[in-house]
Order: structure tokens, then sequence, then C-alpha cells
């Protein structure tokens, strides 16, 4: 798999070469766009490198891939919380509104330097997702500050500490107070 990997990368650095040198080729408007391509004396036509470059994307598309493979993009807010964004949901659709009630699946662990502890809860393991008003206080302050900025589909990594959490009070005799957290928050809906 990963010698695989590294081919299909190879292959698409030299596409990508030969990509941008066709387009440095084509922006010269006193020269005609070139049928073949030549490097390291052997011909390429151009078609056949552009037809390969789509079958190129079509392999990468059809790998499995989680989404822990990936993390696009962090934010950081200014209360002091971290999120990174695993999965982005379609950027076609609306943000939560304060009051909106939402639908999200969440696991929640003790925040082990930066990783995920002691698992502590998860509606993925319950089988059912948790629905509660956004930006009213009905949930956690760092919930109610990262979901705003959530679109449905979405999945982040939210790095909470415990004063956006439970705070030294602590939750039942489940968390003790002073305890950072991290959650995984997938929203599923928007009401």
């Amino acid at each position: 798999m990963i010698k695989n990997l590294n081919n299909l990368v190879l292959k698409q650095v030299f596409n990508l070469s030969l990509i941008i040198l066709l387009a440095s080729c084509s922006c010269n408007k006193n020269k005609p766009n070139p049928e073949n391509i030549t490097i390291n004396e052997i011909t390429y036509p151009v078609d056949e490198i552009l037809d390969e470059q789509e079958i190129d994307e079509q392999v990468i598309d059809e790998q499995e891939l989680s989404d822990d493979d990936f993390t696009t993009e962090s934010i950081n807010y200014g209360s002091g919380l971290k999120c990174e964004v695993l999965r982005s949901g379609p950027h076609d659709t609306k943000l939560p509104a304060q009051g909106q009630t939402l639908t999200v699946h969440y696991s929640c662990w003790y925040n082990q330097a930066g990783e995920p502890g002691e698992t502590i809860s998860s509606s993925y393991d319950q089988g059912t997702p948790v629905e509660f008003k956004v930006g009213v206080g009905d949930v956690i302050r760092a919930w109610d500050e990262a979901l705003m900025d959530m679109r449905v589909g979405d999945k982040w990594r939210l790095y909470v500490p415990s004063e956006l959490a439970f705070g030294t009070a602590g939750a039942d005799q489940l968390i003790p107070g002073d305890s950072d957290l991290i959650y995984d928050i997938e929203l599923i809906d928007i009401k």
C-alpha cells in the first residue's frame, strides 16, 4: 500500500510538473500551444498527459481514506479553545443561529498531553446523537463557541481548557474539577 501510494505521489508530481510546463507554454501568446512536449528526450502527446492526470485523480478519489488521514485547518479562539477540522461538510449550507436546535454526535476524552486519553463518554457508543439549543448555555461554553462556526457535515476536534468545560467544579463524579478535555464533534443537523 505504501509503495503504491509513493508511486502514485511520484506520478502526481510528474504530471503536475507537466501541467505547469504546459501552462507556461500556453501563456506565451506569440507561440501556438504545443501538441507534443519533450522531456529528457522523450516526446509525450499533450492529450495523453492530461488524460493520465485525470486517471490518476480518479485513483486518488477511489482510495479509502479515514477522517484521521488529513487535517485541513486549525482554528484558535481568543478564549483558549483550539480546534482542528477533521472533515468539512458542504460549504453551501448555512451556519447555525443562536437558539437553533442542533443534532450532533460526539466523543469525549481526558486531554493527555494533547492526545485523547481515557474515554469519558461517546454518543457514537450509545448509538444516539444528542440535541440541544446552541448559543444559549445548554452545553459547555466550548461547544457553543465552536458549533456556531460549523456547518452540517463538519467534524471537528476540540481541545477544551477546563474553564470552557466544567471548570473547577467538574461534572458529577465523572469529570473531576480542572480537567482539560478533548471532544470530537460532528454536526449532523440544524433545526
